[in-house]
Parts: structure tokens; C-alpha cells; sequence
């Protein structure tokens, strides 16, 4: 099984504890995908900010509506970051 890494860098003009409050709330990740992704979280329980070694589960369709099951280590969180 291969290993892959998205990186990706992006600016807002937003006060930064607004933006981090939202970016680091896992139950947004759905509302920042695209819809044709069709993006559903299966991790139950979440809870309002991300952490460090926090697993997240979820099916996403990236090519051909084909359903998959993707799972998501944060490997790192840097508060207002």
C-alpha cells in the first residue's frame, strides 16, 4: 500500500481566531470539500478542535462517484497556525 502527502498552503483576509476556530474544527472538513467529492465523516464522536495523533475517518467519491473509505492522522497542530 503506497503512502501519500497532500500539502497545500492558502491566505485568507480573516482575523485569524475566527479562521482557526473554524479550520480547526474537524466537523467543517465536510463543509469545505467540494460537494461532488460526495465527503461524509464516519468517525463518531468528534470533538470541536483537532489534535495531534487525532484519526479521522470518512468515504469520499475523488474519481468516478467510485465510494471510498479514507482515513486521516494529524500528524501536526500549531494553535492560530
Amino acid at each position: 500500500m503506497g503512502f501519500y502527502q497532500f500539502k497545500r498552503q492558502q491566505s485568507f483576509n480573516q482575523p485569524t481566531e475566527e479562521l482557526w476556530d473554524f479550520i480547526s474544527n474537524p466537523k467543517n472538513l465536510k463543509r469545505i470539500t467540494p460537494d461532488y467529492m460526495g465527503f461524509d465523516i464516519t468517525s463518531n464522536d468528534l470533538p470541536d478542535k483537532m489534535y495531534r495523533g487525532m484519526i479521522i475517518g470518512y468515504k469520499v467519491s475523488p474519481i468516478l462517484g467510485i465510494k471510498t473509505t479514507w482515513i486521516t492522522e494529524i500528524t501536526h497542530v500549531k494553535e492560530g497556525k
